[in-house]
């Protein structure tokens, strides 16, 4: 069995190797640790118009945090 890849951000970026995969995806899914609006920039062109699911761990930034119940309320 192959190990994973793991990607550091020295030799390859992850907002990269995302961007790479998202024009070929309809559905995306997130398993992250933690949440930040600054790696969300790097990615969200590529995500319109497809389903997103995000499932966070141990932190998410506040300005994240907000936006979520701004969508979940309307």
């Amino acid at each position: 069995m192959s190990s994973p890849n793991v990607i550091t951000n020295r030799e390859q970026f992850l907002d990269e190797v995302i961007n790479k995969i998202l024009p070929s995806t309809d559905n995306v899914s997130f398993l992250v640790g933690f949440f930040y609006f600054s790696g969300f920039q790097q990615i969200y062109k590529n995500l319109i118009d497809k389903k997103v699911r995000i499932l966070i761990g141990m932190d998410i930034e506040q300005t994240i945090r907000d936006l979520n119940f701004k969508f979940s309320d309307s």
